[in-house]
């Protein structure tokens, strides 16, 4: 697994007295080839960052890159 990248959005200060909730939403997935051969899944999921009174006020978006260990054979 490689994390391939972060992008963050904030749509308002958070305060200490913020009580907040988070969803993770999976976004899309996608196999792709690989250069030296076999294939890589690229996912990409989005976490959603809500205040009390269920208003977003973050979001996260990640790719994690999923691929085969080298073989040690």
């Amino acid at each position: 697994m490689i994390r391939a990248g972060n992008d963050y959005e904030f749509i308002r200060p958070i305060l200490p007295s913020d009580r907040i909730s988070v969803t993770w939403i999976l976004e899309d997935m996608v196999e792709r080839p690989r250069s030296g051969g076999g294939t890589q899944l690229f996912v990409t999921a989005a976490a959603r960052y809500y205040d009390e009174q269920d208003i977003l006020v973050a979001v996260n978006r990640e790719t994690t890159v999923y691929q085969p260990l080298a073989d040690k054979t």
